[in-house]
């Protein structure tokens, strides 16, 4: 097998876990398929209900996991595209026209990261700090919205927070990177920035940090975002993470909105998204973040306005009991 590490051992036996195949299938240069296995306690869940149809590659051959009713389809999807072509968009719109006769679409089309190894965190801080939060502590800041790409907004459920980085200046919070602990193994970074603070290295210094701390305590993070999202991927290589593998599955039709379903790439339409939410799922998310190139990145706005996002923040930090 062809490992870089054991990180990505570890990503790929997940990945074998949640397409019910054997990690060696993702390290060879033909396709597999396989059924869907039911929903396993040990799965990653990124969705709330049990994917009809699921693919990953981590470079070389592809695993589909589908329906039985959609096993043919996928044993010829198999058969004609590469491994790398079967997530791409052009293979996703293929997929979606044999999907709608089942009452499903490809909902999440994401490329997740891995941080390098031996993994090198540099603390870059200036005129603010960081502040960790972890168990029962990070409810604390379910109060304050706008940080839906951190954070899901529960600490109970498949998937939940785990924990979160805060980077404050003074009595303000600059922005949060949170992981929810996707399973027992591994947790995915969400990051989100308020618009006054991009363009400072306040999301690199974020998910570094966050990236540290959850190896610190036993997890492999990741990080999930989309292609069309260029600052998100600038900032995760320069916070030393690298393309690791990518991934799509299919939502129910009647889950489509315009909203993102990753975050988590990313929380689910809920994208670490799901979101990280409210009344309905948040989304597993693809990050908003702030990249490199000092550009501002998009973020998840809450509808609030600027005075009360601004208080809110100010009140968030003043309850972490920040001098």
């Amino acid at each position: 097998m062809i490992i870089r590490s054991e990180i990505e051992e570890t990503a790929a036996k997940q990945l074998a876990v949640d397409l019910n195949c054997s990690p060696d299938d993702f390290f060879k240069y033909e396709n597999t398929v396989t059924v869907l296995a039911g929903d396993s306690p040990r799965s990653r869940h990124l969705a709330d209900a049990p994917h009809f149809f699921r693919a990953a590659t981590m470079g070389m051959g592809a695993v589909i996991c589908a329906d039985v009713k959609v096993r043919p389809f996928a044993e010829m999807l198999a058969a004609s595209r590469r491994g790398a072509e079967i997530c791409s968009a052009d293979s996703a719109s293929l997929i979606d026209r044999e999907l709608f006769s089942h009452g499903c679409y490809i909902g999440k089309l994401t490329q997740y990261y891995l941080p390098r190894t031996p993994y090198r965190y540099k603390a870059r801080q200036e005129g603010y700090f960081l502040t960790v939060m972890e168990g029962d502590d990070i409810e604390e800041l379910y109060a304050y919205k706008g940080f839906s790409n951190a954070l899901l907004y529960r600490r109970s459920g498949a998937r939940y927070d785990v924990l979160a980085v805060c980077a404050v200046n003074g009595r303000r919070i600059m922005g949060i990177a949170g992981a929810s602990r996707d399973c027992s193994s591994m947790a995915q970074i969400g990051i989100d920035v308020l618009p006054e603070f991009r363009g400072m290295g306040v999301g690199s210094a974020l998910v570094s940090a966050c990236a540290d701390e959850l190896f610190k305590r036993g997890f492999v993070p990741y990080y999930g975002t989309w292609s069309g999202n260029v600052i998100s991927q600038r900032l995760s290589l320069d916070c030393g993470f690298y393309p690791a593998w990518s991934e799509m599955f299919a939502l129910p039709l009647s889950d489509q909105k315009l909203k993102s379903v990753t975050r988590g790439e990313s929380k689910p339409v809920s994208d670490n998204a799901p979101a990280q939410s409210g009344g309905e799922p948040a989304p597993e998310i693809a990050p908003s973040v702030e990249g490199t190139d000092e550009t501002a990145a998009e973020v998840a706005v809450p509808e609030a306005d600027d005075a009360a996002e601004a208080a809110a923040a100010d009140a968030a930090a003043e309850a972490l009991s920040v001098t």
